[in-house]
């Protein structure tokens, strides 16, 4: 991680805006996600997803 090293595997977070690490290599970036069971055939292996980060502008894409 990085300076703030607040976050640890597999923590669920509920508030909002709460900083939880520093991405320093955005060469590859690996998300976690839970997915309704009414919505999992909506998803597939090797999906491309958006993501929105609070820390980046909204056209930074990974």
């Amino acid at each position: 991680m990085g300076a703030l090293d607040v976050a640890t595997i597999g923590e669920c977070f509920e508030e909002a805006g709460k900083p939880t690490m520093t991405i320093v290599d955005d060469r590859k970036v690996l998300a976690t996600a839970n997915i309704y069971e009414k919505d999992i055939n909506r998803v597939r292996i090797g999906q491309q997803v958006n993501l929105k980060l609070a820390g980046l502008p909204p056209n930074v894409t990974f």
